[in-house]
C-alpha cells in the first residue's frame, strides 16, 4: 500500500470507475446511479473520503456494500510501525525489511489508529469526514470479531464506523452483520463454514443480491 487512502487523486481514481459502472450515472455531476458499490478493507476509506471530499456522491439508486472497514484504523498499523521504528525490536524489523514491510508505506501509515500516536489532526479529520460519509450512504456491512473483538486486522470498534453495536445481528441474513471471520475470510476468500451460522461471508452477500 504505497498510497495514503486520503490521496486526492486516488479517491479521484475511485470515483472515477464508480461512475463508469452504469449508463445511467451523471459523470458531469458526479452522482453514482444505479450501480452496487463492494467495497474491502482500506476501500471503503477511499470511497467514504471521495464523498467526504465532494469527488462523487451516491444516489439512492446506488447501495453500497462494505467488508472489514478500518473506518478508525487498524491495529496492524501501529503495531507495524512500532516495530519498524523501535530498537527494541530490532530483530523483528530486520525481518520486515525483508519482507518490504519496512520502512512502513505511505499507505500502512494513513490506517494508524485515529487518535492514536501515529495520527495527526489532518488524518484524524479525515477519518471523522470519512465515517460520517460512511454512515450516511452505506447499506450493508460485514464486520468480524473473534478474541479481543477483532478479526487479526481490524477491530470491531473500528469496523462499527460510528453505527451502534445494536444495529449488528449474528445471522447471515441480515445487512449488518457481525462474523467470526477473519481479514481474509470477509474477502470471500474460503467460502463459507459448514456449521458456524457466525460464519456465512458469501451466503450473506448472496443474501443483499
Amino acid at each position: 500500500m504505497n498510497v495514503r487512502w486520503t490521496n486526492d487523486t486516488l479517491q479521484e481514481k475511485v470515483c472515477k470507475h464508480a461512475l463508469s459502472m452504469s449508463e445511467s450515472s451523471d459523470v458531469a455531476g458526479g452522482i453514482v446511479k444505479d450501480t452496487i458499490v463492494v467495497t474491502h478493507s482500506m476501500g471503503a476509506l477511499m470511497v467514504a473520503g471521495g464523498i467526504a471530499n465532494k469527488k462523487c456522491s451516491f444516489d439512492d439508486s446506488t447501495t453500497w456494500v462494505s467488508m472489514s472497514a478500518p473506518m478508525s484504523g487498524t491495529m496492524a498499523s501501529n503495531y507495524v510501525q512500532d516495530i519498524c521504528t523501535d530498537d527494541d525490536t530490532k530483530a523483528f524489523r530486520q525481518i520486515l525489511s525483508l519482507l518490504g514491510k519496512c520502512p512502513v508505506k505511505d499507505g500502512m501509515k494513513s490506517l494508524a489508529y485515529q487518535g492514536g500516536k501515529y495520527s495527526t489532526m489532518d488524518l484524524n479529520n479525515a477519518f471523522l469526514a470519512a465515517q460520517v460519509a460512511y454512515r450516511d450512504n452505506v447499506d450493508a456491512i460485514i464486520v468480524e470479531f473473534k478474541s479481543g473483538k477483532h478479526d487479526g486486522f481490524v477491530e470491531f470498534e473500528s469496523c462499527r464506523g460510528g453505527f451502534p453495536e445494536t444495529k449488528f445481528s449474528a445471522s447471515h441474513e441480515d445487512r449488518f452483520y457481525v462474523t467470526e471471520c477473519n481479514h481474509a475470510d470477509t474477502a470471500f476468500l474460503h467460502g463459507n463454514s459448514y456449521f458456524k451460522e457466525t460464519m456465512q461471508p458469501v451466503m450473506w452477500f448472496e443474501c443483499l443480491l
